[in-house]
C-alpha cells in the first residue's frame, strides 16, 4: 500500500487528460439539461480529485504528513468516490431514461401531427 497515492494521482491525471479533448464535443452534443449536468458533474469531480491527489502527493514529499497517511487517505477517497459514482449512476439512470423517452415521444409527436 506504499504507492497507493502515486497510483491514484497518475490515474486521476490520466483520466482528466483523456476527458479534456472531448470537452468541446460534450458541450455541443448535450441534447438535454440532464446530460449536460451529468457531464459537468463528472468533469468537476475529475478536476477536484486530481487537484486533491496532487496536493496530497506534494505534502507527502515535503514530509508534512506521515507517508502512510497519504496512502490511507487516497485509498479511502477512492473507495468513497467508487461508492458515490455507483450511487449517482443508479440515481441518474431513471432520470436519463425518462428524459430520452420524453424526447423520443416529443419527436414522434412532431412527425405525426
Amino acid at each position: 500500500m506504499e504507492i497507493m497515492l502515486e497510483g491514484a494521482t497518475v490515474l486521476s491525471v490520466c483520466k482528466l487528460l483523456c476527458s479534456l479533448p472531448f470537452l468541446r464535443s460534450v458541450v455541443l452534443s448535450c441534447s438535454s439539461p440532464v446530460s449536460f449536468c451529468c457531464h459537468c458533474l463528472l468533469l468537476f469531480t475529475d478536476v477536484v480529485l486530481t487537484v486533491f491527489f496532487c496536493s496530497l502527493l506534494i505534502l507527502q514529499h515535503w514530509q508534512i504528513v506521515a507517508p502512510s497517511t497519504g496512502d490511507a487517505i487516497a485509498l479511502r477517497c477512492l473507495l468513497f468516490i467508487c461508492h458515490t459514482y455507483g450511487a449517482a449512476f443508479f440515481l441518474n439512470l431513471p432520470v436519463i431514461v425518462m428524459d430520452t423517452l420524453l424526447q423520443h415521444l416529443q419527436q414522434e409527436g412532431l412527425k405525426n401531427p
